[in-house]
C-alpha cells in the first residue's frame, strides 16, 4: 500500500482517537459538572440556620473555647476546695508533745550510742590485733616457702 492509500487509514485512527478522547473528556466534564454541584448543595446547607448546629464565627469560636477552659477551671479550683476541706475536717490539731517521753527517748539513744561506741571501738581493736595477727602469719609463710626453696 502506498502512502496515498495509507492516509486515509490514518485519518479514521486520528478520527477514531479524537472520539475516544472526547468522549474522556466529556465524562470528566460531567464528573466535574456533578462535584460542583454537591459542592453549592453542601454550602447552602451549612448556610441555612438548624437548630442543632449554629455556625461560629472565629472570635465566638475563640470565646467559646476560652468560657470553656474557663468552666473547667472554675470545675477543678471547686474540686480541691472539697478536698481541702475534706483533709482539714478529717484531720484534727496533734496532741501537745509528752516533753518527758521525748526527753526519755533522747536519753535512751544516747545511752545506745555509748554502747555502740564502746562497742565500736572494741571492734576497733580485734580488727588491729587480728590484722597484726595476719601480718605475722604472713611473714611466717614467707619464710617458711624461702627456708623449703632452699
Amino acid at each position: 500500500m502506498t502512502l496515498p492509500g495509507r492516509i486515509p487509514i490514518f485519518y479514521r485512527l486520528l478520527n477514531t482517537r479524537n472520539d475516544d478522547q472526547s468522549a474522556y473528556i466529556a465524562k470528566l466534564e460531567a464528573q466535574l459538572a456533578a462535584s460542583q454541584k454537591k459542592i453549592l448543595e453542601l454550602k447552602d446547607y451549612e448556610n441555612q440556620p438548624t437548630c442543632s448546629s449554629v455556625i461560629l464565627k472565629p472570635n465566638s469560636i475563640a470565646n467559646l473555647q476560652q468560657n470553656q477552659k474557663f468552666e473547667e477551671m472554675k470545675a477543678r479550683m471547686k474540686k480541691m476546695e472539697e478536698e481541702f476541706e475534706k483533709l482539714r475536717t478529717r484531720t484534727s490539731s496533734p496532741p501537745a508533745p509528752d516533753f518527758e517521753a521525748l526527753q526519755d527517748q533522747i536519753l535512751d539513744k544516747t545511752a545506745s550510742l555509748r554502747v555502740s561506741e564502746k562497742e565500736n571501738a572494741i571492734l576497733v581493736s580485734k580488727n588491729v590485733s587480728l590484722k597484726e595477727e595476719v601480718e605475722r602469719l604472713h611473714r611466717e609463710m614467707e619464710s617458711t616457702i624461702i627456708f623449703f626453696c632452699f
